[in-house]
């Protein structure tokens, strides 16, 4: 991640599709963890956490549908 990172500061036109890419498997992930809480009725490890990866997941999509509109 640290090395896309400089291609993202350039402004490397292929980094939107992966960044969409990686905001679902963070989204996933986190449904994944809260949905385990709700259905074994019990604290799952990473249920704390997912409420935070659902905001980056959420606010990576809006960045990159805002920069994917902008370079067109």
């Amino acid at each position: 991640m640290l090395l896309l990172a400089l291609f993202a500061f350039r402004g490397a036109r292929w980094r939107i599709p992966l960044a969409y890419l990686f905001a679902v498997l963070m989204l996933l992930n986190a449904f994944v963890h809260l949905g385990g809480s709700v259905y074994f009725g019990r604290v799952m490890p990473g249920a704390y956490s997912a409420p935070l990866l659902l905001a980056g997941s959420f606010s990576l999509l809006w960045s990159a549908r805002r920069l994917g509109r902008a370079k067109c």
